[in-house]
């Protein structure tokens, strides 16, 4: 949905990846709230394994999320067509469970599981990132099958997510709690696991 481009903080002297919406997407109220939504999904969340907003702004032609710069490679880069070994497999898998777990704590769903959004770092530390498919449910409570969540910001028949990872409840566009993505990242290690994809 957003374009990530580097950019240093010369306030603080660090490196932070800025996410803005393209100019053809920019006018478009539904992206807008959808940007923020995935900044506020975010910024609820404090774990080492899922990737730090610093700052939001929605004001202007052009909003956009500042947020940690991550030094690594995705897995999905790191994977194709090059199997991990069993060991590899699971480290990355705790971490990834963790980080999920930390999200569904907070009532966050992400939706978007997949290797494109989990980035392994040189001392390989997982970060998920990417929550601009998340679903929060209202009050921040912890995620259970029968909670109410806020409206998902897609119209009626939209289908959103990445379709070779998503659940059987996210392709029919029924109702999703934290399994749908535990699916998710089920398909995400198999193909970690393989050096292929799940689903064809």
């Amino acid at each position: 949905m957003g374009e990530v481009f580097l950019a240093q903080d010369t306030r603080l002297e660090r490196k932070v990846a800025i996410k803005i919406l393209p100019d053809k997407t920019s006018e478009d109220d539904h992206a807008r709230k959808r940007l923020i939504r995935e900044a506020k999904a975010a910024a609820t969340l404090d774990h080492p394994n899922i990737c730090t907003i610093h700052e939001v702004n929605d004001e202007g032609d052009h909003p956009f999320i500042v947020m940690q710069y991550i030094e690594g490679e995705t897995l999905w880069s790191k994977v194709k067509d090059n199997p991990l070994a069993p060991a590899d497999v699971v480290k990355i898998g705790i971490q990834a469970v963790e980080a999920l777990a930390e999200a569904h704590a907070h009532g966050v769903i992400h939706r978007d599981i997949k290797s494109q959004n989990v980035i392994i770092t040189p001392r390989g530390q997982v970060k998920v990132l990417d929550f601009g498919l998340a679903k929060q449910l209202q009050n921040e409570q912890a995620i259970d099958k029968e909670a109410k969540t806020e409206t998902q910001l897609t119209g009626q028949g939209q289908i959103l997510g990445t379709v070779g990872y998503m659940s059987p409840e996210q392709l029919r566009g029924g109702n999703m709690d934290a399994r749908s993505d535990l699916f998710s990242l089920g398909v995400t290690l198999y193909e970690s696991a393989t050096g292929k994809p799940a689903f064809l």
